[in-house]
């Protein structure tokens, strides 16, 4: 499911789900940044969401 968003816009929704931007998936260079930053733990909760 692909929901539209502005720009780089990848959250951490708890410690097993990631929203992920499309426009971040197709970047060969921040889609393992993203990855990464959520398997380290370091990537933003979504804001006004609590985890």
């Amino acid at each position: 499911m692909t929901i539209p968003t502005l720009g780089n816009y990848s959250h951490r929704l708890n410690e097993q789900t990631l929203l992920l931007a499309e426009v971040d998936r197709m970047d060969p260079n921040r889609y393992p940044l993203v990855l990464t930053q959520f398997a380290s733990g370091h990537l933003p909760p979504l804001p006004g969401h609590s985890t």
